[in-house]
């Protein structure tokens, strides 16, 4: 399991413009301020999916999932919460400091 801080997944989440990020899964379109596109969680056919830039989350109207950047990564590729963190943070080209426990057990030999 790795280690990231609240403070980390929170700066990482205001560094990466969720806009940006689905749209390289999901062709949006400008509407105001937000983006629309066809939901990708379900089928449809008209764009239900909406995208806020300015406050950083998702919600699709058809089918009620919701949330941010890491939330639609976990989602759209089934995949954990870390492993998200991580695609987010490289799609962002940040480099995180992440210890992970196997790490940690090599390093002290009393650990559990």
């Amino acid at each position: 399991m790795a280690f990231l801080t609240n403070e980390e997944v929170t700066e990482l989440k205001n560094q990466v413009n969720i806009g940006d990020l689905i749209s390289q899964y999901v062709p949006l379109t400008k509407s105001g301020k937000n983006y629309l596109g066809l939901c990708p969680f379900h089928g449809e056919k008209t764009p239900s999916f909406n995208v806020n830039a300015d406050k950083g989350f998702y919600h699709c109207f058809g089918c009620g999932k919701s949330g941010d950047v890491i939330d639609f990564i976990k989602d759209y590729k089934q995949v954990g919460f870390v492993d998200a963190v991580k695609d987010v943070a490289s799609f962002a080209g940040i480099t995180l400091n992440i210890e992970d426990d196997s790490t940690a057990e090599k390093d002290n030999p009393n650990a559990l």
